[in-house]
């Protein structure tokens, strides 16, 4: 099981990365097209860890309680939070993208809380899920 879940994280990391690559195309219509692509990227890697804290999180016992279900959790209510907080977090950067200060404060931001999710991720497969009742 670990093995398929570091497949896909750097399969989901590689992804990233071609999004940040440089573009092909000389002729870009948008001369930050590589600060566009990174924050882009950023992105990505902010969904896939949480994605991947979620995976790893997953019928265990959820130690925040805004996160746990009823039964003390990670489930469909954490999951659905995670995914109401994410939305939070890319609505004002879809708003202001294109101002390119604040687009790489975002990318930065981004990065940063990719890597405390991905931290978390790499904590939790050291947690053994519960027994079944």
């Amino acid at each position: 099981m670990r093995s398929v879940i570091a497949k896909a994280a750097a399969a989901l990391l590689i992804s990233g990365c071609a999004l940040t690559a440089p573009a092909q195309n000389a002729f870009s219509a948008e001369p930050d097209s590589s600060g566009k692509r990174l924050w882009i990227g950023s992105m990505v890697a902010v969904f896939a860890a949480s994605g991947f804290d979620a995976g790893t999180s997953w019928g265990k016992f959820e130690s925040n309680p805004l996160l746990a279900s009823p039964n003390g959790r990670f489930g469909a209510k954490g999951l659905s939070i995670k995914l109401g907080i994410g939305a939070a977090l890319v609505a004002p950067q879809l708003l202001f993208h294109k101002h390119k200060q604040v687009r790489t404060e975002f990318t930065i931001t981004n990065l940063a809380t990719a890597g405390v999710f991905t931290g978390v991720a790499v904590h939790n497969l050291g947690i053994a899920p519960p027994k079944n009742p």
